[in-house]
């Protein structure tokens, strides 16, 4: 067994692992430990009164805010009740919850992620404190799930939320990115979630890389046409990136800046070669949903857009698409030509391609939408 050491008076042996080696030694209530055992059948058994009410256990932060380059601000705790924990209630004081999974560590936070937003009787798990952060972790009856509703179930596909995928023979790797126009391109506590990476050999590792240069195992951010994307293995070979879930958007291309190839990640998973010398920064993801292409009148073309209105200036009959940086059409229209077209969007501010088509000419416009 481990406890994981956050005493700052002896620097030697803050932030690390340390090995529980006395039978005598007293566990402390909400602290996790990582346990692990030889024999997968065996049992164990707890006597005394099940803990209830309100719980708290004091959190040691991050004073200088650098969970990317070092293990300050980790805090390993655990659930006291013997019941399950909803997590929904607590990621906006505690932001994400961080759980070990053999191979590598899953997270989640504010509906996303492959980690379990109810956290399982006496499970053990990682959260991050920031120097801002909660004095204590504290929890109630009030966040307890019991089981006659602990239901345990795979969200609907949501339309702004993109999966991306790299598997090693023991260890599916998930990058999860959504589209949130309240949230920023830097790590956002109560939206995101760092990357974890492990320290077991051969495993591929995927993450984002935020504006700070975060790592982030889940981002979401405003929408964006490129995304730097991270990839690690500890072990050189050939190895695949592939799409796990787009919730049916076309258009998400993945560029190997090793190689210079540009792979549509619909047409399939991107196979690689891969040296552990390599840079961890080597690809790129973008959205690219329409080809832009340009000649004849429709160069003349003007669009522009104003207070929720898009407005074409100067078109023939033809059809008016609109789509977000993702692919998705927020608009289809057929106009049959006039001096100045005007049509109201009731759309999400942010940059939208508007592409105009008239026989076998079209041109795309990028335009930012209010």
């Amino acid at each position: 067994m481990q406890e994981w050491v956050v005493d700052d008076s002896n620097p030697a042996t803050n932030w690390a692992w340390r090995e529980i080696t006395s039978p005598e030694e007293v566990l402390v209530k909400m602290k996790g430990y990582s346990f692990y055992r030889t024999d997968a059948n065996e049992t164990f058994g707890f006597t005394g009164a099940p803990n209830t009410g309100a719980q708290s256990i004091a959190l040691a932060k991050d004073d200088d805010n650098t969970a990317g380059t070092d293990n300050k601000g980790w805090n390993l705790v655990g659930n006291p009740y013997p019941s399950g924990l909803n997590w929904a209630d607590l990621d906006d004081t505690y932001g994400a919850i961080y759980y070990w999974d053999d191979n590598g560590y899953k997270s989640w936070n504010a509906g996303s992620g492959d980690g379990k937003s109810i956290v399982m009787p006496l499970q053990g798990f990682f959260i991050y404190v920031p120097s801002n952060g909660a004095d204590n972790f504290s929890v109630s009856n009030s966040n307890r799930v019991h089981p006659t509703n602990l239901t345990y179930y795979k969200e609907a596909a949501d339309a702004g939320l993109l999966v991306l995928e790299a598997t090693s023979p023991e260890h599916t790797d998930r990058l999860y990115i959504r589209w949130n126009e309240t949230a920023t391109g830097a790590f956002d506590f109560t939206t995101d979630a760092f990357k974890i990476l492990s320290a077991n050999e051969g495993v591929s590792m995927l993450y984002s890389l935020g504006d700070d240069a975060s790592k982030l195992s889940i981002d979401q951010r405003p929408a964006t046409e490129s995304i730097p994307v991270g990839f690690f293995n500890s072990e050189p070979g050939i190895y695949e990136i592939a799409l796990g879930q787009s919730s049916g958007l076309q258009g998400v291309v993945l560029e190997d800046t090793e190689t210079g190839v540009f792979h549509p990640l619909a047409e399939g998973p991107y196979e690689f070669i891969w040296s552990e010398t390599e840079s961890d920064e080597r690809f790129k993801l973008h959205f690219e949903s329409l080809n832009i292409e340009a000649g004849g009148l429709l160069d003349k073309v003007l669009v522009f857009a104003h207070s929720g209105v898009l407005s074409v200036k100067g078109m023939n009959a033809g059809f008016i698409r609109v789509n977000d940086v993702m692919g998705r059409e927020v608009l289809s229209h057929y106009a049959e030509g006039d001096d100045l077209i005007q049509l109201p969007l009731s759309v999400e501010t942010g940059v939208y391609l508007v592409s105009i088509q008239q026989g076998a000419q079209t041109i795309t416009h990028k335009v930012f939408i209010n």
